[in-house]
């Protein structure tokens, strides 16, 4: 019964979104023809900005990839050095159980006289 409650509540939350693009879409039309300025004018300029966008949008992704392959990289390196930590320390203490087990198996004989 929740489930059903979950999706009608999803379903409510797109609605400013919808309502916002369709404002956004009626403004723009509305913009355009009712704009003083020529058609040739309009649409010179709607592709001027346009490429402006686009171009800003490039470099901001190629920027937002940068950052992400840097930060991976530092990363790889952590948790290499990490791993790397890992095993030494698990070699270490290996060893040292290894002792003494062989300690407990073969107890040193004392020698008295």
């Amino acid at each position: 019964m929740n489930d059903n409650s979950q999706g009608n509540d999803a379903g409510r939350n797109f609605g400013p979104v919808i309502g916002f693009a369709v404002g956004a879409l009626l403004g723009g039309v509305l913009g355009v023809l009712l704009a003083p300025a020529s058609g040739e004018k309009t649409r010179r300029r709607i592709g001027e900005t346009a490429r402006r966008m686009g171009s800003d949008a490039y470099h901001t992704v190629d920027d937002a990839r940068t950052s992400i392959n840097d930060a991976a990289t530092g990363l790889g390196t952590d948790v290499k050095n990490a791993i790397d930590a890992g095993r030494d320390a698990f070699r270490r203490d290996g060893e040292r159980a290894a002792s003494r087990i062989a300690q407990i198996i073969n107890p040193p004989t004392s020698h008295t006289p």
